[in-house]
């Protein structure tokens, strides 16, 4: 019956020890696969565009992935400004467009 018992308890402690094993979560450790910037540019505020520059990782002890994402900001590059009126103040009204982002500016002269 001493014998039985602790056969058990070992067969218990083995089933544990693999199931808490096959559940721990890796320590991922990440290598670069490659890396690529986005060809879509994005309006962020008066004076800057954005495009994304994307790094894809993979973990060498599973199968999982991941990629970072980092907005890298850039001034809008302007096309040639286009009249639209003369205001009652005597302003004239002009806009261009970022050739980037394609993002309308309004300005006055």
């Amino acid at each position: 019956m001493k014998r039985k018992t602790i056969s058990i308890i070992l067969l218990v402690v083995l089933v544990l020890g693999i199931a808490f094993t096959v559940s721990a979560s890796c320590n991922h450790n990440w290598e670069l696969l490659y890396e690529e910037d986005s060809t879509t540019y994005y309006y962020v505020d008066d004076d800057y565009c954005a495009y994304d520059h994307i790094e894809h990782y993979k973990c060498t002890l599973c199968p999982v992935r991941k990629d970072m994402i980092y907005p890298q900001n850039v001034a809008h590059v302007f096309g040639p400004g286009v009249y639209v009126g003369t205001l009652p103040s005597g302003e004239q009204w002009w806009y261009h467009d970022c050739l980037n982002c394609g993002t309308r500016i309004d300005y006055y002269e």
